[in-house]
């Protein structure tokens, strides 16, 4: 059977059997599942057992089936495949099976047979997996395992496998970016230069494949992207959408409780008071409602806000619902995707988390807007440049920061001892916080 996949410079070696271990790591678009996804059909063609795996695999969606399945009717193979619900099999006798590592481990480790394995987002993998995985694959004729991954942190075993420590026999490593990938398109690019405009640090990791960024220069939210978001909604018409507020409670000392409203996109007022009761901010937020037409008030439900339910339901005759915002809770949407490869519950540590990365995405889709791309308004964050005191708002929404812990993003409020605690900023993140039900979609 003659065919030609016509594998791009950079992933020739692949196609050279003598490699035991082959690893590609780089930043987006350069094409690493695309071309991994042509050799195991390549191999699967040869009559070859392949074993798709990732760390953890709650479903085939999650897996790369549906990216084989693409890639097979691309290359007019359909004839040669039969596509399972769990596996792809070739009329060769070749096979892809999938699985998650972490909860496979012993129906994987009396496998046979098995002549490839695909390891994708390795960046991933424990050092535990490896070493169970390369005794149990190596004991085949002639195998491989390839590993393909975004670099993360220093400590991944991935990169220490291939990067820190000295590479194992039979093994080769290639770094790959945007450049190795022909059909690097213009939209791609516009989406990089953007990226490197307004976070560069950020753009290295995700186009270059460098290691994350240092959380103590990452800001969840530059001051820069903010300031452009202030009187940006008057550049629009006809903006609408439903009123909401975000209430938030002193919870000790010198702090103060704060409220936030905002109408569609649009944040029109912020303020913080002093109170000493949960009580009187629940009454105050009501009082504050009054004039206008507000859909939903979502409040600070940790520490003493665990109260404020009881007081919102002893108010008679009122329009709005009063929602808890839980910020140490999981993820809105946890199960759905945040990118193609990744689930909101996968990316986010926590409710926080999410809701101050969901203030990012607007500002950012604000910036887009602003620079002549179609972004519905309603997806964007405008702040109206009357309220009294926006610059301590933008200070407030500017000061928090973000890492990467354990694979999972954080988020801290506080980052430098004697920053003040950012009372309206939380409010404002609250009031969002419809968004977040089916979870977030990164662009």
């Amino acid at each position: 059977m003659i065919l030609d996949l016509n594998p791009q410079k950079a992933y020739h070696p692949l196609y050279e059997l003598e490699w035991r271990e082959i690893s590609y790591a780089g930043g987006r678009a350069s094409a690493k599942s695309y071309e991994f996804s042509d050799y195991v059909i390549y191999r699967m063609l040869q009559g070859k057992r392949v074993l798709c795996l990732r760390e953890i695999q709650n479903s085939i969606s999650e897996s790369v089936h549906a990216l084989l399945c693409a890639r097979i009717e691309f290359h007019k193979l359909d004839k040669y495949f039969t596509i399972n619900k769990s596996d792809i099999s070739c009329v060769t006798g070749g096979e892809a099976l999938f699985k998650g590592v972490l909860r496979n481990i012993d129906s994987i480790k009396s496998m046979h047979n098995i002549e490839l394995v695909w390891i994708e987002e390795a960046q991933t993998i424990s050092n535990e997996s490896i070493v169970i995985l390369i005794p149990t694959i190596f004991r085949n004729n002639n195998p491989q395992i390839m590993y393909s991954w975004n670099p993360r942190y220093e400590d991944d075993a991935v990169y220490q496998r291939f990067i820190v420590n000295e590479k194992p026999p039979k093994s080769y490593h290639f770094h790959v970016t945007w450049r190795d990938n022909k059909y690097f398109s213009d939209d791609m690019k516009e989406e990089m230069e953007f990226n490197y405009r307004t976070d560069p640090e950020m753009a290295d990791h995700i186009w270059e494949g460098a290691l994350y960024p240092a959380s103590a220069d990452a800001s969840v939210i530059p001051l820069a992207w903010l300031k452009k978001c202030v009187g940006a909604h008057k550049k629009f018409k006809n903006l609408s959408g439903y009123e909401y507020i975000g209430l938030d409670f002193a919870e000790e000392g010198k702090d103060k409780s704060a409220i936030a409203y905002r109408k569609g996109a649009l944040i029109k007022d912020a303020f913080d008071f002093d109170n000493k009761y949960v009580s009187e901010a629940v009454e105050l937020a009501h009082n504050y409602t009054k004039d206008k037409k507000i859909a939903r008030i979502y409040f600070d439900a940790n520490g003493i806000g665990a109260s404020a339910k009881s007081d919102f339901n002893r108010i008679c005759n009122r329009d709005y619902l009063a929602h808890a915002f839980l910020s140490t809770h999981k993820p809105g949407g946890d199960d759905k995707k945040f990118t193609d490869k990744i689930t909101n519950g996968e990316f986010f540590r926590n409710m926080k988390a999410q809701a101050w990365w969901n203030i990012r995405l607007r500002a950012e889709n604000t910036l887009r807007l602003l620079e002549g791309e179609t972004i519905p308004p309603e997806k964007c964050l405008f702040i109206d440049e009357n309220i009294t005191n926006v610059e301590k708002i933008l200070l407030e929404l500017s000061q928090a920061t973000y890492k990467h812990e354990n694979s999972k993003l954080t988020i801290d409020k506080q980052p430098e001892r004697g920053n003040s605690s950012p009372n309206m900023a939380d409010a404002i993140v609250m009031s969002f916080a419809f968004d977040l039900k089916k979870g977030l979609t990164a662009r």
